[in-house]
């Protein structure tokens, strides 16, 4: 983890994205509640994504209320990723500005890395208790994580001479 960065304010705005998508999924029309529009672009979200901002599971232990975090989790990371990579590419040229971003890309990254062994576990238990259906949606959800950080690692990469 870069130095410089505040794990507290790139934790708080991980939490903001994932509130902000949960409260636009809740007040939209069903019909196009997994379209939410962002800064950067829409951000399509699956039925399984939707229904987990739909969800609301309190405090509760359980491996419903495991699987619906961790997709939310995986959206607001994967919305992040795409708004800090913008906000890194159009500052990349500059003496310094650039530099926020691509210590939250990489914070990100990791977040992005944690997150997927959480997911490991969970699809394993969806398995194991015969939820094809879950499994699947779980993922699909990865798998498009997985290109937004490939996208980000090669940003990174690419800024720093390769």
């Amino acid at each position: 983890m870069p130095s410089g960065i505040n794990t507290s304010s790139e934790h708080g705005k991980l939490r903001s994205m994932e509130d902000s998508i949960r409260n636009f999924v809740l007040a939209a029309d069903p019909k196009s509640a997994n379209i939410v529009p962002q800064r950067e672009g829409n951000l399509a979200l699956s039925s399984a994504e939707v229904d987990a901002f739909r969800a609301s599971y309190g405090e509760e232990k359980s491996f419903r209320a495991d699987y619906a975090a961790a997709l939310r989790q995986i959206v607001a990371i994967h919305a992040c990723l795409t708004a800090e990579l913008q906000g890194f590419t159009a500052k990349q040229k500059s003496a310094y500005l650039w530099k926020p971003h691509a210590d939250a890309l990489t914070y990100l990254l990791t977040c992005a890395n944690g997150l997927e062994e959480q997911c490991r576990a969970i699809v394993k238990v969806a398995e194991q208790r015969g939820l094809a259906e879950k499994t699947s949606a779980m993922n699909g959800s990865l798998q498009k994580l997985r290109v937004q950080v490939q996208v980000a690692a090669a940003a990174l990469k690419g800024a720093n001479g390769g």
